[in-house]
């Protein structure tokens, strides 16, 4: 949208910040912070479930939990999960199972990919069942390619926040991907500018 903004991105998988969100002009991050003196917007939330081609369901029916014993999990491994605090990263499947209380289901077998949009397009094949961030999952689920054979869904505790210096808001260029990053995520989730939530702190949504 703005072909005269030179990006740099820097990408950070580790659970914890390590970084000061004010070293840079923008930061996205997962989990509430605290970020002291800095700007914060709710960017965009979701959660976990499972996902599978249309066509598996027509094979083996998936009508509760306990019929994910007979198929085969297809395992995110970007999908990090802290449990010891049960709140940061992203569910894996022996947590979502266990959120379920499918606690005799081995969640730990299966296909392992390092890349979400993989773990996708293996699922929209029919090599199994993913679990997959709503996200992730969404434009799958909008073409049909992908479908929830259930409706248990892992609510995620920690959102994705847009950070930023207030003063840094004040340059144009900053402001202008600011503002279409806000957008993106509010096309993401399917819901309208007016009303989403920002605050000087993050604290208020941790």
């Amino acid at each position: 949208r703005f072909p005269d903004i030179n990006l740099r991105i820097w990408v950070n998988q580790g659970l914890q910040v390590t970084q000061n969100p004010m070293e840079h002009d923008l930061a996205i991050y997962l989990g509430g912070g605290p970020f002291e003196d800095a700007r914060v917007d709710l960017m965009m939330s979701d959660t976990v479930y499972p996902v599978c081609a249309p066509e598996l369901l027509v094979k083996h029916p998936i009508k509760n939990v306990d019929d994910l014993r007979a198929q085969h999990l297809i395992h995110d491994d970007t999908m990090i999960w802290n449990r010891e605090s049960q709140n940061l990263g992203l569910p894996d499947w022996p947590a979502w199972l266990a959120f379920a209380k499918a606690h005799d289901i081995d969640g730990s077998w299966g296909l392992r990919i390092q890349s979400s949009s993989s773990v996708m397009v293996a699922a929209a094949a029919g090599l199994g069942v993913a679990l997959a961030r709503s996200c992730i999952a969404e434009p799958y689920l909008t073409t049909g390619q992908l479908v929830k054979p259930l409706a248990i869904e892992y609510p995620r505790r920690f959102a994705y926040y847009l950070v930023c210096d207030s003063h840094a808001l004040a340059r144009l260029p900053v402001a202008q991907v600011h503002a279409w990053l806000l957008e993106e995520g509010d096309a993401t989730m399917g819901i309208d500018r007016i009303g989403r939530p920002s605050t000087e702190a993050a604290n208020e949504y941790s």
